[in-house]
């Protein structure tokens, strides 16, 4: 009687945990990475910004989907359709009335819009060398689609040096955004 019991008790409790996963409580939240000035192609950068985002949002009372790399492809369309796309095959930057839009189109709750360029790009021509100085910025910016508006936004700069390879540049990125997500810079408990 004990044994039954207790089965009985843990399949409600399977149960309660599964269908709590559907319940009208779970918010959906989407992430876009918006970074026009590198198209980046290597899947462990989205891995490591994916891993970063599961960790920030691990509470029960959210769903990341789609994945970030859906969700790519999707804004890649999205892009195109909206003519966004520029000749070099990098893209303008995605405007608040564009997250929202592509937020609804995912059926989000909130966005995670992951926003990353560098500025000051300038190089310094040594007599046996040339450096290119830049500041990477990235801009955590949390949407709420149903509003439109960001309801919270960080931002964060790093000033770098590299030689005169692109690759290096993108290897910057490639470090300090998933570095950023690392600071839990998004309060999940306003949501």
């Amino acid at each position: 009687m004990k044994k039954v019991l207790f089965m009985v008790m843990l399949l409600l409790g399977i149960c309660g945990t599964c269908f709590g996963a559907f319940s009208p409580d779970v918010k959906q939240v989407s992430v876009i990475v918006d970074s026009p000035q590198l198209m980046h192609s290597d899947t462990e950068f989205y891995k490591a910004i994916d891993k970063k985002v599961r960790i920030i949002f691990a509470s029960n009372r959210f769903v990341i989907s789609p994945s970030i790399a859906d969700a790519l492809l999707q804004v890649h369309q999205y892009r195109q359709d909206h003519n966004m796309i520029m000749e070099n095959g990098s893209g303008k930057f995605l405007s608040t009335s564009d997250v929202q839009s592509i937020g609804k189109q995912f059926g989000s709750n909130y966005v995670l819009h992951v926003e990353t360029y560098a500025e000051g790009l300038n190089t310094k021509i040594g007599f046996f060398s040339a450096k290119i100085r830049y500041t990477t910025i990235v801009n955590l910016k949390l949407m709420d689609v149903t509003t439109g508006k960001f309801i919270q936004v960080k931002q964060f700069t790093q000033k770098g040096e590299t030689g005169t390879s692109g690759d290096a540049l993108k290897t910057q990125f490639e470090v300090f955004v998933p570095e950023c997500l690392s600071k839990n810079p998004i309060d999940t408990a306003q949501l």
